[in-house]
C-alpha cells in the first residue's frame, strides 16, 4: 500500500542522498566507496510510473562514479539542466543534467528528436536499461561531470559532510570535518569566503530563500551567518528543558505560503548520549528575523537522522536511524504521518515530489509524496490521501469553527473570556 510506505524500487549499492529533479523523476546516488568489494558506486535517475492500483520507479539512466561513493549532494535548475554538486570524500564533484528525448537504434546509436545521431562512447559510464534500448521514443538524460574543487582540508580526515546551494543558484556553500563554512561563486566556484564556523565538524547546513543568510551546525551549537561576508548575525539558543545532554541534527529552511521572502527555519535536536531508555528527540521551529524558537515539539524516543522541507513549506519529513519515517505539518509541527521501521536499517535521505498536475495522473490525489531511501538499498514512497489525513485547509477550518464554538458558549452562558 502506498500510503504505508511502498517500495517504488531497489538499487544494488548503499544509498546516501536522494534529490527531485522536478516532475516525476528523481536521483539517487551513493556506493561502496574505494572498498574492493565489487559494491557499485553510481548515480541512477528514475521515473515514477503508475502500475495497476500502484506506483513504481522505473530506472532510465545510471551514470557510474568510479572508485568514489557520493555521501551527499544538493541540486538546483539551471535553466534547461539540472545541476547536482556532488560531495566525494573531501572534494565536491559537479555534474550537469541534461534531460533529452531521443529514438534508440538498435545499432548502438541514439537519435534526437531533431534528427541529430548521438554515437555512444566506448568507455562511456552512462548505463541505459532493457526497457529504454528496445523502446520506440523515450525520455532519457544526459549526466556529464564539470568541475571539481576541494571543499574540505581537515589535516586527518578530510571529508565534505554538505553542499547546498542557493535558490537563485549564484552562490554553493559548503562544510565539512575542519569546520569551516565555505561559500562559493557558482558557476566559476571561485571562493567568496570562508571562515571557521565551528572547532568541530559541520554537521548540516541551509541557505535562506532569500540568499541572506546562512545557519551551520556543529554539535551543541548553531550559528546564522550574513552571506556576503564572514559575519556572525547570532547563535541559536536551544533552551528546552531536559535532563539529558543535546545537540543539533539538521536544519532546514521552510516557506510560509510559498513566499520567498517570507520562511521559518526548522532544527532537529537528539541527544548526544544514547541510554538503555532512550531520551526523546525534538523539532524546533525558528521565527528567522527574531532567531527564537516559537515552538518545539517532542518528536520520540528514535534518533532523527534526516529531514526536508516540500518546496511550498507545507510539508516536513524526517527519517530515523531506525528506518522509521515521519511527515509533519511545517506550520504546526502537528504529525501527519508516521510508519515504524519503513526502512531495516537508518534512514539516510528523504525529498519531496513536487505536486503538479502532472505527477497527480500518476501518484493520484495525494496530500504529499516523500521518498526515502536507505543503506538498506530500498527506494520507497510515502503518500497520505486526503480521506486518510487532513488537509491543511481542513486543519484551519476546524479550528476556527472550535474558536467559533467557544465565544458562541461564552456568550450563551454570559462568561467573558
Amino acid at each position: 500500500m502506498a500510503g504505508k510506505g511502498c517500495v517504488l524500487t531497489t538499487v544494488d549499492f548503499p544509498a546516501y542522498t536522494v534529490r527531485s529533479l522536478g516532475g516525476r523523476y528523481f536521483l539517487v546516488a551513493g556506493g561502496g566507496g574505494q572498498a574492493k568489494t565489487g559494491v557499485l558506486n553510481a548515480i541512477e535517475i528514475f521515473e515514477i510510473k503508475k502500475q495497476s492500483k500502484h506506483v513504481e520507479a522505473k530506472r532510465v539512466v545510471r551514470y557510474e562514479t568510479h572508485t568514489q561513493a557520493i555521501m551527499n549532494g544538493a541540486v538546483f535548475l539551471n535553466g534547461r539542466r539540472h545541476v547536482l554538486a556532488a560531495g566525494l570524500d573531501e572534494h565536491c564533484q559537479l555534474y550537469t543534467i541534461k534531460h533529452k528525448v531521443v529514438t534508440p537504434k538498435h545499432n548502438g546509436t541514439q537519435q534526437n528528436d531533431d534528427g541529430e545521431i548521438a554515437v555512444r562512447k566506448r568507455k562511456s559510464t552512462l548505463v541505459h536499461s532493457e526497457a529504454f534500448i528496445h523502446a520506440d521514443k523515450q525520455t532519457t538524460f544526459e549526466v556529464e561531470p564539470s568541475d571539481k574543487i576541494q571543499t574540505d582540508f581537515h589535516p586527518d580526515s578530510a571529508f565534505q559532510k554538505v553542499v547546498r546551494f542557493s535558490r537563485d543558484g549564484d552562490i554553493m556553500a559548503t562544510g565539512g570535518a575542519d569546520g569551516n563554512l565555505r561559500v562559493w561563486k557558482y558557476p566559476d566556484l571561485t571562493k567568496l569566503y570562508q571562515c571557521q564556523a565551528h572547532q568541530g565538524e559541520i554537521e548540516d547546513l541551509d541557505i535562506s530563500p532569500n540568499g541572506k543568510m546562512i545557519v551551520s551546525l556543529s554539535n551543541k551549537y548553531a550559528c546564522v551567518w550574513k552571506t556576503k561576508k564572514c559575519e556572525k548575525h547570532s547563535d541559536l539558543n536551544w533552551t528546552q528543558k531536559t535532563s539529558a545532554a543535546y545537540k543539533f541534527r539538521n536544519c532546514q529552511y521552510g516557506l510560509v505560503e510559498g513566499k520567498k521572502d517570507s520562511f521559518n527555519l526548522y532544527t532537529t535536536h537528539i541527544p548526544i548520549t544514547r541510554d538503555k531508555k532512550p531520551a526523546p528527540c525534538y523539532i524546533t521551529l525558528w521565527d528567522s528575523s527574531k532567531m527564537i524558537a516559537k515552538k518545539t515539539v517532542n518528536a520520540g524516543n528514535e534518533a532523527i537522522s534526516t529531514i526536508a522541507i516540500s518546496d511550498d513549506g507545507t510539508y516536513l519529513g524526517v527519517g530515523m536511524i531506525t528506518g522509521s519515517v515521519a511527515v509533519y505539518i511545517a506550520f504546526s509541527l502537528q504529525r501527519l504521518y508516521y510508519v515504524k521501521e519503513a526502512h531495516n536499517i537508518f534512514v539516510t535521505d528523504v525529498t519531496f515530489l513536487p505536486i503538479t498536475n502532472e505527477n497527480r495522473a500518476v501518484i493520484g490525489d495525494k496530500e504529499f509524496a516523500l521518498v526515502s531511501i536507505s543503506a538498506d538499498q530500498q527506494v520507497k514512497i510515502h503518500q497520505l490521501t486526503q480521506s486518510e489525513g487532513y488537509s491543511i485547509f481542513t486543519v484551519l477550518v476546524l479550528f476556527i469553527i472550535v474558536l467559533y464554538g467557544l465565544f458562541m458558549l461564552a456568550a450563551h452562558l454570559e462568561i467573558v473570556l
